[in-house]
């Protein structure tokens, strides 16, 4: 398996030797692409929410567009005006500005403002109808006035930002004063204030977040060089996966407004995280394991690309399976994220090692600032694998720009001692796969007892002050393994049982900025007026089934009349909210009376022709909330509303829907959460199968329920407690105020996103510890060793993935603060307690059981020192390291370097194993 696996690898990375430079010109081209059209994601984005079939709200909808197709497209915009000193809102000051802002509206795109409702819209008459619907538009108190807009259906966010901006322009020049106001709101001008500040959100990130991750990682790495490599790999994956979303959403459904800002943060986290595994282990090759050109990159990629690869593929994995939803606005998040993080995965395994053998000595100079620090490197560096002779660490002034000097001393082509990185002092230099290919280039490797001897004590005087190994041996010490496990759990414990206290709101103001003007009219407006007359919602009553011109006749309107006056007395609407062709003015009408009164002249006409279609077999009842549509409190209105259908009492000779894009939302949040579980589980229990086979482990489940499950409850716990509880309003703070439930597609976001990171880490450690269990060391030395190595780096990734998503905290949209808390709080707890405490801890508890049924060596086992396991009694003693200074130590290990010469390096001992088991 090993085998096959390396010489794919093998075949693959010669090709890329081949095209290197067309990988490079290839990726150009791509981010020139992305440059062009990427950017124009950012504004085709929505907020609405399309119902999955198999559910009322789709066949409603589908109704709704036939018997009504105007009224079902129609989009209106609210003009609220509001005089806090005027003795009444109705003068000529504001008939003069509601008049400048309808020639407004008119003017902008002839034809796409169809209608308009205001106080003078009615003739001034005294006749009860009109005088009731004209007081519908003016608050109790008298001091404000709303005006309707009627807009045709206009898809493009594009052009609905140019005419929200062209209205609020004209509002400007309209020179408000003091204690007066006047705002527009809609769903569409929530969704510009949405775009507007996921824009900024972008910008944001791009100003602050991305130059702090690239510190970290150039401090990990101590080379200002490398960081070209993961700015132009964050950059072409960024734009490329923007411009294929654009092109997506063309075709498809729109994503939601908030996931340009989730992307761009997933982007840098996972970027810039496989830029550090592949960039680290490229140092460690050239610095500690003194390869250099092709040979470095070979094995840099190799070893750290399998990590790269696994994680890439089990957050994709995590990803798709939010393409199992029905709901379109959930497909598209996953579709999105899956899309985004694919890309990062495939630019760098192609453009980092492209680069890298592109320009051999640019990235191999190491030097942590220019001009101001030293540098390090192996001197002069080709690509030619066939002459590779190892230099040494070079140490030149920063001033001095040549490349070419080297510093050479008496150690024979070894790397000089301590020139390892910091955050990963040791690490295998490939033994057993593809050791054969190393040793043919290696030769004229030798090296002195002296070298050697100081090369393996430092090792072992770094290991021994190594701060992960330290604190990993305290935690896995026996028998207090055991309370390092309890401990954790027990004091995440009281978080976790809040995750059963979990509700979600599908309240629009969370996917609206808090500073934006649509939030400020919004607050404006409910304060005087019910806020259902932005988004009034509909009963279709269909008779469709019932011959030619149902709607005249009496059984029609007795169904209509019972079902409008059930609906007044059992919902918050009220009499005043319920208006129909039967149910007006909290007074039921009879066909008889409804044909009289459609021989006036009087407001009933004009009613009726608004609430009935053309074929005169449907009618509207129209409900006005109290509430705010998009609000919570519609999920059981909703429900009282299709019980009112079940009636015994009601025709059921007719069809009767619930309409309006509010009942969308409803409908699609329930089935959503419906198959949450489900499909969560279907796709864990698809990616630990993965794992398990990855990592010939079938003991990865069961590990999980410690090291994942269980945090991942208390992360979630957490969430509760801050957006719903309002742990955190002490703070005064904004990005971590109650909200009282989290917004409905929060955790559907966060959940594959904390699942992925967490098994990322994992993989990391695992490959690590697998690596070190299979060259021999005792499981709890692969344990010490691995975490030695990974602790460092591990650390580096979770703070630079904290702070690409702690930027979302920023963001003046609740929904963003929620999924940049939850993915900021993951990724610390992950890293500091998680992958440094629970997974050693439990991997040392498990023993041989973590293996099974994979082979591993039984005997000649090795401690962390690589000095003979002290159970290991078959294994043949070997030397002790600390007492090489005996003389016979001394004499044979010169005996065995001059006879390195005049052997190959596959026969230094004898088995072919070369200088790697020494």
């Amino acid at each position: 398996m090993c085998c096959s696996v390396r010489k794919a690898f093998d075949r693959y990375f010669d090709l890329l030797i081949k095209v290197k430079y067309f990988v490079i010109v290839f990726w150009l081209i791509v981010l020139g692409l992305g440059a062009g059209f990427g950017l124009q994601f950012l504004g085709a984005v929505s907020i609405e929410v399309t119902p999955p079939k198999g559910t009322p709200s789709h066949d409603a909808k589908q109704a709704f567009g036939d018997l009504f197709p105007t009224k079902s497209e129609q989009q209106s915009y609210l003009l609220y005006f509001e005089c806090s000193e005027c003795s009444h809102i109705v003068n000529s000051v504001t008939y003069y500005r509601t008049q400048r802002l309808l020639d407004a509206a008119a003017s902008w795109r002839g034809g796409y403002i169809t209608g308009n409702l205001t106080y003078w819209t009615y003739p001034n008459t005294t006749q009860t109808g009109f005088m009731a619907a004209k007081q519908t538009l003016i608050s109790r108190s008298n001091k404000s006035m709303i005006a309707v807009l009627d807009a045709s259906p206009e898809h493009e966010t594009a052009d609905l930002k140019e005419f929200v901006t062209h209205m609020r322009s004209s509002i400007s020049d309209l020179n408000v004063g003091g204690g007066e106001y006047v705002g527009m709101l809609g769903s569409n001008t929530i969704l510009v204030d949405s775009v507007e500040e996921s824009s900024t959100t972008v910008t944001k990130i791009d100003l602050i977040v991305l130059p702090m991750a690239l510190a970290v990682l150039m401090y990990v790495v101590q080379s200002w060089r490398m960081i070209v490599i993961p700015l132009f790999n964050v950059a072409t994956t960024l734009l490329s996966s923007f411009a294929m979303m654009y092109g997506l959403t063309k075709y498809t459904a729109k994503a939601p407004s908030f996931v340009p800002s989730v992307m761009e943060a997933m982007v840098i986290a996972l970027s810039i995280d496989y830029s550090l595994f592949l960039l680290t282990r490229y140092r460690f090759e050239v610095l500690h394991n003194g390869r250099r050109g092709t040979k470095a990159v070979r094995e840099a990629i190799f070893f750290a690309g399998e990590v790269v690869f696994m994680s890439g593929l089990t957050l994709v994995s995590c990803f798709l399976g939010m393409t199992g939803f029905p709901t379109q606005t959930v497909y598209m998040v996953g579709v999105g994220c899956s899309l985004c993080l694919t890309m990062a995965l495939i630019i760098n395994l192609t453009m980092t090692p492209a680069l890298l053998l592109a320009f051999p000595s640019f990235f191999t100079t190491f030097q942590f600032l220019p001009f101001c620090t030293k540098k390090e490197g192996p001197g002069v560096v080709t690509s030619d694998d066939q002459n590779n002779d190892v230099g040494d660490v070079d140490y030149i002034l920063a001033d001095n720009d040549n490349d070419e000097g080297r510093v050479e001393d008496a150690n024979n082509g070894m790397p000089r001692p301590g020139s390892g990185l910091s955050v990963n002092d040791k690490a295998p230099d490939g033994d057993g796969i593809g050791d054969e290919a190393d040793d043919e280039d290696d030769d004229g490797f030798g090296m002195d007892y002296e070298s050697e001897q100081r090369r393996r004590l430092d090792e072992k005087s770094n290991l021994q002050k190594s701060y992960w190994y330290l604190s990993t041996k305290a935690c896995i010490k026996w028998p207090y393994v055991f309370l390092t496990i309890l401990i954790p759990l027990a004091l995440i414990a009281p978080a976790t049982v809040h995750l059963f206290d979990f509700k979600y709101s599908i309240d629009s103001t969370q996917i609206a900025p808090r500073n934006s003007q649509s939030i400020e009219c919004l607050n404006k407006l409910k304060a005087n007026f019910p806020l259902g007359l932005m988004d009034p919602l509909y009963v279709i009553v269909d008779g469709r089934s019932q011959g030619d011109y149902p709607v005249k006749s009496t059984p029609f309107f007795e169904a209509t009349s019972y079902l409008s006056s059930q609906l007044a007395s059992k919902t918050a609407c009220g009499s005043e909210g319920v208006t129909s062709i039967a149910f007006l003015h909290n007074t039921r009408i009879s066909w008889e009376n409804a044909e009289k009164l459609l021989d006036t002249d009087g407001f009933y006409p004009v009613y009726f022709n608004n609430s009935v279609n053309q074929p005169l077999n449907a009618a509207l009842i129209t409900l006005t909330t109290p509430f705010e549509p998009f609000g919570d409190e519609v999920k059981d209105f909703t429900k009282t509303v299709r019980d009112a259908f079940k009636d015994p009492n009601l025709n059921g000779s007719y069809d009767y829907h619930l309409v309006g894009a509010p009942i969308w939302m409803v409908d699609a949040t329930d089935i959503t959460f419906k198959l949450f579980p489900i499909i969560i589980a279907v796709t864990v229990a698809a990616i630990f199968v993965m794992i398990s086979c990855l990592l010939v482990s079938a003991f990865i489940p069961l590990r999980y329920a410690f090291t994942l499950v269980f945090p991942l409850s208390f992360i979630f716990g957490l969430a509760v407690m801050v957006y719903q509880d309002g742990v955190m309003e002490w703070l005064s703070w904004s990005a971590l105020r109650s909200t009282d439930g989290m917004y409905w597609l929060t955790p559907i976001i966060t959940f594959p996103i904390c699942t992925g990171l967490a098994l990322d880490y994992d993989i990391f450690l695992m490959c690590r510890v697998a690596e070190y269990r299979m060259e021999g060391y005792t499981n709890k030395a692969s344990i010490l060793k691995a975490v030695h190595e990974t602790g460092g780096i591990i650390t580096a990734a979770g703070v630079i993935m904290a702070i690409a998503f702690g930027g979302m905290m920023f963001s003046q949209t609740d929904t963003v603060n929620q999924i940049g808390w939850i993915l900021f709080s993951s990724v610390l707890f992950d890293t500091f307690v998680v992958r440094t405490v629970l997974v050693p801890a439990v991997l040392m508890l498990a023993g041989p059981v973590n293996w099974w049924p994979r082979k591993v060596p039984k005997e000649g086992l090795k401690d962390e020192f690589g000095a003979p396991a002290a159970n290991a009694g078959a294994m043949e003693a070997r030397p002790d390291y600390e007492s090489w200074d005996n003389d016979d130590h001394k004499e044979s290990l010169r005996n065995l370097s001059a006879g390195a010469s005049q052997k190959s390096p596959g026969e230094i001992n004898g088995d072919g194993t070369g200088w790697n088991s020494l």
